[in-house]
């Protein structure tokens, strides 16, 4: 597996098809099995179980709300900053959080979990 510039593919605009999605998540999956890593099951896309999106999108949306910026680089910039000068407290948060979450997940048997 080649070595990839992630922050090229995330900036490229580009529409996988599924068939791309399969591909790319084996090579992955398989890379990882290689450093003895496991995987574990979990569902596709579930906003209450997705830390972006329960807890990352809500802070940066505040903090970027009103800011107007000149040019892409302008927008990175300030994106780079916010994410350098969050401090371990966020990420502990996240992270308790999370394993309530999944925990909230089993015992409701992979139905949608609540706030």
């Amino acid at each position: 597996m080649e070595c990839w510039n992630f922050e090229n593919v995330f900036m490229e605009q580009r529409v996988y098809t599924d068939s791309e999605k399969k591909k790319i998540h084996k090579l992955i999956s398989l890379q990882l099995q290689r450093y003895g890593w496991e995987i574990l099951p979990h569902p596709a896309h579930s906003p209450d179980l997705a830390p972006s999106d329960f807890h990352l999108f809500g802070p940066l949306k505040r903090h970027l709300g009103g800011m107007a910026f000149e040019t892409e680089d302008d927008l990175i910039s300030e994106l780079k900053n916010w994410f350098d000068n969050l401090d371990v407290d966020f990420f502990r948060v996240v992270f308790n959080s999370l394993l309530s979450r999944w925990q909230k997940c089993i015992d409701l048997h992979g139905d949608y979990v609540e706030k």
